[in-house]
């Protein structure tokens, strides 16, 4: 497999760029392109799950935050989708 690589300069503070991946308003702004209505569910600390839902479809996947650098750097283990875990059980992430 061929590894490629991009990327881009923003004119923003890490900060910034943080907060609007990750804030609640502008989390739905941008998430919805990738699934309508996708919000988080969840606090986005290390080793906790998180869940990933569309408020249209209800569904979505649930990740292990497997690193966290606040402002820097976060990776994302997918561990279900949540019809695995479903709707019922959100509140228990």
């Amino acid at each position: 497999m061929r590894k490629m690589q991009f990327s881009i300069k923003i004119q923003a503070s890490r900060k910034k760029v943080w907060n609007t991946l990750f804030d609640d308003k502008t989390f739905r702004d941008w998430g919805s392109i990738i699934d309508e209505g996708q919000y988080m569910l969840g606090e986005l600390k290390e080793g906790n799950k998180v869940q990933f839902i569309s408020s249209v479809s209800g569904c979505g996947v649930t990740s292990l935050v497997k690193k966290l650098i606040p402002n820097k750097f976060v990776s994302f283990k997918q561990v279900s989708d949540t019809k695995d875990i479903g709707r019922k059980k959100r509140e228990k992430v």
